[in-house]
């Protein structure tokens, strides 16, 4: 040991690597908002008291870039555990890598379990190239995790909407989003429409589903080689900056989420929809397809 300086100094993180980790946590928390809590009704975007707003909160990904929330918070090796949410091999992967940091001199573990950078770790984590690879760890993370099997979809309000159904399970009247108004109210009248003629099932939470005639129907234009008119990709870390930079845009407007999504996010978004396997599989034979084209 040095110096005490450098053994237990904690720096707040420098401003790059601040907006980088709550431009992508805002993003996280907008997409969580559309998924589970967006109301048409009144255009307000709720967050449930079990979920965090905090837009610094820790995302751990398994990778070395991690070290970074050491700088923003009291992280004990017990909070480390918490924040790994039960997964054993992710918690496995974080200890590795803060193993390794200490190893290299980047941080510290005091007697009491709490994490300390050092000042090349400080100087380290403010680096053009560790907060590249940090924005890259997380995207790949929450892409190819959380939000791995997630597509945005825009809807129109008219008949080819239903091909929405060849892509998910269910999806719920609480996640159409439009800046709109109109077209929202489109939207809707479309899906009650769907309702009367017998093509979906909506109960009482609002929760849509195909029925077998809605299947049918598919079948019918798959047989007679009518190419299905929607717009739906999944949320990949191609496009994961381009919402991340509409974030960011809005906010600087707007400090709630529901004024966020209609400033900047629902550009060509109508709605986040969980994808069934039907879909995935739909997805990934469409790119391979396009792919052997190329």
């Amino acid at each position: 040991m040095n110096s005490i300086e450098e053994t237990s100094q904690q720096l707040n993180p420098g401003s790059h690597l601040l907006s980088t980790i709550q431009k992508i946590n805002s993003v996280q928390m907008l997409l969580g908002s559309f998924q589970k809590n967006f109301r048409t009704e009144n255009k307000s975007a709720v967050i449930s008291d079990n979920e965090t707003t905090d837009v610094t909160k820790i995302n751990f990904t398994g990778q070395h870039t991690d070290i970074a929330y050491v700088s923003m918070d009291n992280l004990t090796v017990d909070k480390i555990k918490s924040c790994c949410n039960d997964d054993e091999n992710l918690y496995r992967n974080v200890q590795e890598a803060f193993r390794q940091a200490e190893s290299d001199g980047y941080i510290t573990l005091d007697a009491d379990g709490t994490y300390r950078l050092t000042r090349n770790g400080n100087d380290h984590i403010n680096s053009a190239s560790f907060i590249e690879q940090f924005e890259k760890d997380q995207k790949n993370f929450i892409c190819n995790s959380r939000y791995k099997n997630t597509a945005v979809v825009q809807l129109k309000g008219d008949d080819t909407d239903i091909n929405i159904f060849r892509y998910v399970d269910s999806f719920n009247l609480d996640q159409i989003n439009s800046a709109d108004i109109g077209k929202t109210s489109e939207i809707r009248e479309m899906v009650e429409l769907w309702q009367k003629y017998g093509f979906v099932d909506i109960d009482n939470n609002g929760k849509i589903t195909a029925t077998e005639k809605c299947k049918n129907y598919f079948y019918q234009q798959d047989v007679n080689h009518i190419t299905p008119d929607i717009s739906l990709k999944k949320i990949t870390t191609d496009n994961f900056d381009h919402i991340s930079n509409a974030v960011q845009s809005a906010q600087k407007a707007t400090n709630t989420v529901a004024d966020t999504v209609t400033a900047g996010v629902n550009k060509g978004i109508s709605a986040v929809v969980e994808l069934s396997k039907q879909g995935i599989q739909l997805l990934d034979t469409k790119a391979q397809n396009m792919g052997s084209k190329i």
